[in-house]
């Protein structure tokens, strides 16, 4: 390392200095001080930037923990997680959550309704109705008729008002989850803080401060339980002040989705399973072969019409026109005139 690099790396912030111990494979070189620093726009607890730094690359978006290589939750470590967190709603939150999620369902049918097109189908309908009324000259009957700009006006203010109590619900949802996420994310940290302290424990045991330490992959997926799944229902809301409120009968799957898994990819029958495929494809390429021999011809005969006329001399290619000419006047002569009547 020259000295220009060894001055770049004693000023950047959270530069480390080099030490005469490698680091082992897949361990972060970035000190506490030096993530904290990168992430001064995140309020993180040490608990947070100690699991952070068994990802590299990582860094806080407010409250949302980014990571590039996201390990995969077992199905068996989220059944533990939830047996040890035990009862997270109550049937009085669930009871809740139905009432908002009914109330959701309403707001967003209505918002469906009054979409781009409601105000053209508004103002036909009371074209239709006035122009009925008025052709059964029930003229006193005749409601007043709207422009389309009021129309349009008084569509904006009631999307307006639905997306005012969007808001609202949303903020009942939040107090809701908030507590239930708070409450798996410390269950969560339970669980990484006691695998890291065995861990280390090991470690210490065996290589002491000869080698660095390394998470297990089993670690790591605790530490991103505690670090990121178990805010994720809620972490919409400190975006956008915005929440929809889930289905009360799939509630773990706003922690937990299911994976779905394609269905794999039939492999390619040999023309001996399949005969009847084998002869399809037989006459594909057959008709295949025929059409571009046809264009082949063509092509041919019109390069060699070319080639001949390129041959021909100045007095054969006046004589050519000639004749064409004496044909196109031959033929317009043939033709009787029509008479126009006045």
């Amino acid at each position: 390392m020259n000295i220009i690099s060894r001055i770049f790396n004693a000023i950047a912030p959270g530069a480390t200095t080099p030490t005469a111990t490698a680091s082992a494979p897949g361990t972060p070189s970035v000190t506490p001080e030096g993530y904290r620093a990168a992430n001064r726009g995140t309020k993180l607890e040490d608990w947070q930037i100690k699991f952070s730094l068994y990802f590299p690359e990582s860094s806080w978006r407010g409250n949302e923990f980014l990571a590039f290589h996201r390990p995969v939750v077992p199905q068996k470590l989220v059944k533990q997680l939830l047996n040890r967190a035990g009862e997270i709603f109550n049937d009085a939150d669930v009871s809740k959550l139905r009432e908002l999620h009914a109330d959701q369902t309403r707001i967003h049918a209505k918002l469906e309704e009054l979409n781009f097109w409601a105000s053209t189908k508004i103002y036909l309908a009371q074209q239709e109705t006035a122009a009925q009324k008025i052709l059964d000259s029930n003229l006193s009957e005749v409601p007043p008729l709207r422009s389309k700009k009021e129309i349009r006006e008084g569509i904006g203010r009631a999307r307006e008002a639905l997306h005012v109590e969007l808001v609202r619900l949303g903020e009942a949802v939040f107090n809701i989850l908030a507590p239930a996420c708070d409450r798996l994310r410390a269950v969560a940290r339970d669980m990484a803080e006691a695998q890291d302290a065995k861990e280390r424990a090991v470690h210490d045991g065996n290589c002491g401060d000869e080698m660095p330490f390394v998470p297990s992959g089993y670690l790591k997926t605790l530490a991103f339980l505690a670090l990121h799944s178990c805010d994720a229902p809620v972490r919409n809301f400190y975006l956008t002040k915005r929440l929809n409120c889930p289905d009360p009968d799939k509630l773990l799957e706003i922690w937990f989705p299911p994976v779905s898994v394609l269905p794999a990819r039939p492999a390619p029958q040999s023309d001996a399973e399949n005969p009847a495929l084998k002869e399809r494809r037989d006459r594909e390429n057959a008709a295949r072969d025929e059409k571009h021999k046809a264009a082949l011809a063509d092509k041919n005969e019109m390069v060699s019409k070319i080639q001949k006329i390129a041959q021909l001399s100045n007095e054969e290619r006046e004589q050519i026109e000639v004749d064409k000419t004496a044909r196109v006047a031959t033929k317009a002569a043939s033709v009787p005139e029509t008479k126009q009547t006045p």
